[in-house]
């Protein structure tokens, strides 16, 4: 067999294992390592929101990276690396864009139109606005992951708007539930318990920090997310699988943002 073909078939009987791993269950320890690291990073947005720090992470690349990310959608790249914690695997990642013609008030409004996040973001297949009081919002997502394998999850999210009077606006979302569905519009379709489930997806925060300036407005995400750990024996394979599908998630959101946007503009 050609070496191509042996490569093929590794993959997919590593994919195979994988999804036949029985499910996995959260653990108090794993949630507080989440938490205490999603704590550290809404300290730095603090930071950066009353200007004790640089307001978009991309700021920190030096010179010149208003003009780099003025022309295109800066890839998205690992603000810190993958850190293993007791039975999981957080992942924070960031990508910054600049939206011609657009104004921060629009971004914001596309952001938190949840009723209509399912016709413009490619993982969402429905998307409802739950309640919202003023700057403070909670919304509803069923999602689709798509690589290799097929997942199905609905999620909750608590939502705050923050404002400066000098056009600067952050936006942090925070999963406050994400529950696997398994067979997903099915006659048997089964919503599985929280944390009791594949792993795939444990926790989903996404901050957004937002600023107008150069006849536009820069755009600036970072996702950061809790999963399972990878399985003894699979990480060869599942590794790289496991960290590029928050990446390519982020790559996606920010380029529907931004097409959106500009459709919006003309």
């Amino acid at each position: 067999m050609a070496r191509s073909g042996i490569l093929a078939a590794a993959i997919l009987l590593t994919c195979a294992a994988l999804v036949a791993q029985p499910k996995t269950q959260l653990r108090p320890e794993t949630v507080a390592a989440y938490e205490k690291y999603a704590a550290r990073v809404e300290q730095n947005l603090d930071q950066q929101l009353s200007g004790d720090a640089n307001f978009f992470l991309a700021g920190s690349n030096g010179k010149g990276w208003r003009e780099q990310v003025r022309a295109g959608v800066v890839e998205p790249r690992a603000t810190e690396r993958s850190l293993e914690v007791k039975g999981g695997l957080i992942q924070d990642w960031t990508a910054t864009m600049f939206v011609r013609g657009a104004a921060g008030e629009d971004v914001i409004a596309l952001l938190t139109d949840y009723d209509h996040h399912k016709d413009v973001y490619p993982e969402v297949i429905d998307s409802k606005l739950v309640r919202r009081n003023g700057a403070r919002i909670h919304s509803s997502l069923r999602l689709l992951k798509e690589k290799v394998f097929t997942v199905v999850l609905d999620t909750e999210h608590d939502v705050e708007v923050l404002t400066k009077a000098d056009g600067r606006w952050q936006l942090r979302s925070r999963s406050t539930r994400i529950n696997e569905i398994r067979d997903a519009g099915k006659p048997k379709e089964v919503m599985l318990p929280e944390g009791k489930d594949s792993g795939f997806l444990w926790r989903l925060n996404a901050y957004w920090s937002i600023q107008e300036g150069d006849g536009g407005t820069y755009v600036e995400c970072r996702s950061v997310t809790l999963t399972r750990g990878v399985p003894f024996g699979l990480g060869w394979i599942v590794k790289p699988f496991t960290l590029s599908l928050p990446r390519d998630s982020l790559k996606a959101t920010l380029d529907a943002t931004k097409r959106t946007l500009l459709e919006r503009a003309d």
